[in-house]
């Protein structure tokens, strides 16, 4: 395993487009991490029909500039392989603690046998923010082609112990040779738009305590379309020869549906939206690498205040030591 100090990108789940619980879209956290390497097994009866198991566990701290200042983060998730070719992830996320809360090992431990949520009935100022659920991807080979299927399932606190006010994600993808070339096609829809009987929109990533919500730096932790959202993306992915590749894109959203709620990264005025990709990236040689990059929006949308354009044309360039 890999225990560590400092700031750590990570990406929790089988998706390629949007992970709900946690990404790479925000900046990372600093803090403390710990996980497994390459996996390992058990011995023991019941352990050992899981298959290989991986983990990852980590604390951080968040930032001072939002409503509860410096709160924690703390995140675990633990994968397995109880067949072949299927990979299942359990995954939690609290955020605990902060300036005028309690800090105590006590009040932590309660957010850990999750004692400390408002849907266990508590009222009082040390109720945390959670998020847990699982996720699931199964491959599968027929002739040539790689085929696979994934979800994600995540709920925003919790009652009775269990995930409560639900939100999802679901994809698949084909991987197949052609002329030796290997060659991706992947189709991903988010869905973050909660709309149970018992509350209306503003509840993912969104709290009543934690009123800057499940974010960091004013950017989501999750799904980087943030709350009361959806996606639908499509990509293709081929190489043209061992030199070249080239990728594709194609993609549908509708950001902030009820165009309401003050913390929305994506403010209260957008509406439906499209867009294309193309990424083309030439290898120079084993060191060098040159990247092309066009994205394309059928209008401006705004982040966090700032209007984005609507073309955007990039070149990246790599250099491995």
């Amino acid at each position: 395993f890999i225990l560590g100090v400092g700031n750590y990108d990570r990406w929790w789940g089988p998706s390629h487009h949007a992970s709900l619980i946690l990404s790479n879209y925000s900046k990372s956290s600093p803090g403390l991490f710990i996980r497994s390497l390459e996996g390992f097994t058990s011995s023991l009866p019941l352990i050992r029909s899981f298959g290989k198991l991986n983990f990852s566990f980590f604390a951080n701290q968040l930032e001072r500039n939002r409503a509860i200042k410096n709160p924690f983060l703390i995140s675990g998730r633990l994968s397995f392989n109880p067949v072949n070719g299927l990979t299942i992830g359990l995954t939690r996320s609290i955020m605990f603690g902060g300036d005028g809360k309690d800090n105590s090992f006590k009040a932590l431990w309660d957010s850990i046998r999750g004692d400390a949520s408002t849907m266990q009935g508590k009222s009082d100022g040390n109720i945390d923010n959670e998020l847990a659920g699982f996720d699931m991807k199964y491959s599968f080979s027929v002739n040539d082609l790689v085929w696979s299927f994934y979800g994600q399932y995540i709920g925003e606190d919790g009652t009775d112990y269990w995930p409560w006010r639900t939100f999802y994600l679901a994809g698949t993808e084909f991987i197949f040779l052609k002329d030796g070339n290997l060659n991706s096609v992947v189709i991903e829809y988010v869905d973050t738009y909660y709309n149970g009987q018992d509350i209306g929109t503003n509840v993912i990533y969104e709290h009543s305590s934690y009123t800057s919500g499940y974010r960091y730096k004013g950017s989501p932790l999750g799904a980087f379309i943030d709350g009361d959202s959806n996606y639908m993306h499509l990509s293709l992915n081929s190489e043209i020869n061992n030199i070249t590749n080239i990728e594709f894109s194609m993609f549908y959203g509708n950001l902030n549906k009820d165009n309401s709620g003050t913390k929305n990264s994506w403010g209260t005025t957008n509406e439906d939206f499209y867009g294309i990709v193309l990424n083309f990236d030439f290898k120079v040689n084993s060191k060098i690498e040159i990247g092309l990059n066009l994205t394309s929006l059928s209008e401006s949308l705004s982040y966090r205040g700032k209007t984005l354009d609507k073309n955007i044309l990039g070149i990246d360039f790599k250099y491995r030591f």
